[in-house]
């Protein structure tokens, strides 16, 4: 009896820190679309307990600034690891 109590507090508490990771990922990708860039969808988020973690492709130093500081809104985040490449057009080379 103990055990499946332990087991249905471990999986609630699971399932709950699940919700709010999907929340706070959810908040990221608003704020993403809103301040950061036009083409969200080719950044990753990951959160690793208060980080998160960017990467993929943007077009300049200041798209990458601004999916920092886009990061940071989700709540709870406090670091943010940017590990954004800024493309370089073909059309340069």
């Amino acid at each position: 009896m103990l055990h499946s109590i332990h087991t249905k507090t471990a999986y609630a508490t699971y399932e709950t820190h699940k919700n709010e990771s999907a929340e706070v990922l959810k908040i990221i990708r608003l704020a993403l679309r809103r301040d950061a860039t036009d083409d969200p969808e080719k950044i990753s988020v990951e959160l690793l307990g208060k980080k998160a973690i960017l990467r993929g492709n943007v077009r300049s130093v200041a798209e990458k600034e601004a999916a920092g500081r886009a990061a940071l809104s989700g709540s709870g985040i406090t670091e943010v690891e940017n590990n954004l490449l800024i493309e370089i057009p073909a059309f340069l080379f």
